[in-house]
């Protein structure tokens, strides 16, 4: 054994194919991009405590990282939490340009 080396690793051993399907599919829910491909203001994510939950967070000009601010929901509470932020938003953007 080398310097570095580990006698014993417990690592995901996924297939290739399955382990990219599935940072894809984390990947949409991140990001949440709407049909042009912008970033938006609120996004749902997983939890970061892993227990099947979602949160939803806001992006931060000022900082350049979203911030969370609704947590512990289903999937699908935090998707829709996010677009109805997300359609608020663009109403706001919309009122502000006229």
């Amino acid at each position: 054994m080398h310097p570095g080396d580990v006698p014993v690793t417990y690592a995901d051993t996924t297939p290739l194919r399955e382990g990219l399907r599935r940072f894809a599919e984390w990947y949409s829910y991140f990001c949440n991009y709407n049909s042009v491909n912008e970033m938006q203001k609120f996004v749902s994510q997983p939890s970061d405590s892993r227990n099947g939950k979602y949160e939803v967070a806001k992006w931060n000009e000022l900082k350049g990282c979203y911030e969370v601010i609704s947590r512990e929901m289903s999937k699908d509470d935090a998707v829709k939490l996010a677009h109805d932020f997300n359609v608020e938003h663009q109403k706001e953007i919309q009122c502000i340009r006229k």
